[in-house]
């Protein structure tokens, strides 16, 4: 289960590099290279360390000034699917 509180980290399998303002990730162990859009891609850099939703929710609403409502329900969704494919974990999982 995912809980606002839950503490997340990048999976190290996972490499990444941004070209031409775009987020690549690759993923070394499926072999798969995931792209992301912007915001996605400033999700990714808030993770440098171990956030929880809620302070990159706040990140993202102050780098992009945007509704903080939708920005709560995208990054949510984002980082809920990134968790699916274990692209993130949940801190002391690693």
């Amino acid at each position: 289960m995912f809980f606002r509180e839950t503490r997340l980290v990048r999976n190290p399998r996972v490499v990444w590099n941004v070209i031409e303002d775009e987020t690549i990730l690759l993923d070394r162990e499926e072999g798969e290279a995931i792209r992301l859009n912007s915001v996605a891609g400033a999700i990714w850099t808030s993770l440098e360390k171990a956030r929880t939703m809620e302070e990159v929710v706040q990140d993202i609403i102050i780098l992009f000034d945007a509704d903080p409502q939708q920005v709560g329900r995208d990054v949510r969704r984002f980082l809920k699917k990134m968790l699916r494919q274990e692209i993130l974990l949940k801190e002391g999982r690693t």
